[in-house]
């Protein structure tokens, strides 16, 4: 299903030649007339986990407390948003259970990680705890890749 600019549901999306997995239709059931065009626009972004990859993380002291950057990571987040991509923090500090236990409130920890970001990144990235088809990679200090359709751990070229 393609949502288009106007909430409706893209009556044409089964037949549209860009209905592929990074696809956003941006055409308008009002705009149409008989006719129907759409624009491919590719949606993609970079996750980035906060903990321990942006930002240090030595022991819990509540959601809003963060820790210092960690400069190689910060710098590439930085380049990346000067060449253009979507980077957005993906953590688990903003999931409904996280701030259940903790007592906080999920729209208060995501103002405090987008004035962290804003303050070390030069700009509020968006928060999320969830991915979707649109995310390309996930830097995490969790992460193990794997093959596509195998099960398969990928295997990493270490440069001597």
């Amino acid at each position: 299903m393609i949502i288009l600019k106007d909430g409706e549901v893209c009556p044409y999306a089964n037949e549209c030649p860009h209905n592929t997995i990074h696809s956003v239709c941006y055409g308008s059931i009002a705009d149409r007339g008989n006719e129907f065009s759409c624009e491919f626009v590719e949606y993609r972004w970079i996750g980035v986990d906060l903990d321990e990859t942006l930002a240090v993380y030595d022991k819990p002291n509540g959601l809003k407390v963060i820790g210092k950057p960690i400069p190689k990571m910060v710098n590439r987040v930085k380049r990346w948003i000067t060449e253009g991509e979507t980077v957005k923090i993906f953590t688990a500090r903003v999931s409904e259970y996280t701030c259940n236990i903790v007592g906080e409130k999920r729209e208060d920890v995501i103002k405090a990680i987008q004035e962290w970001t804003l303050k070390h990144i030069g700009k509020k990235l968006e928060v999320t705890n969830e991915k979707d088809h649109g995310m390309i990679e996930l830097w995490d200090d969790r992460c193990i890749q794997v093959e596509p359709n195998t099960g398969e751990r990928k295997l990493r070229m270490i440069k001597m």
